[in-house]
């Protein structure tokens, strides 16, 4: 999804469906690419939710917290 910003300023957006099937390295990497052959220049990716690791790692501390409750 591109969301047009200021004058000449682009984010682009994506859900990363299978994270182990396709990074958010090559995701970055492509867009890269794509508009490096445009004559564009691109910022960092950025994360707007938990990585995989971080949701597992969440969900074991509260499993753990909810069986000391009982």
């Amino acid at each position: 999804m591109g969301l047009a910003h200021d004058e000449g300023i682009t984010e682009v957006a994506c859900n990363l469906l299978d994270p182990a099937k396709v990074g958010a390295e090559q995701v970055q990497e492509r867009v890269r690419q794509l508009a490096a052959a445009q004559g564009l220049a691109v910022g960092k990716g950025y994360f707007t939710d938990f990585s995989q690791e971080k949701i597992v790692e969440l969900y074991l501390q509260s499993a753990e917290a909810e069986a000391t409750q009982q």
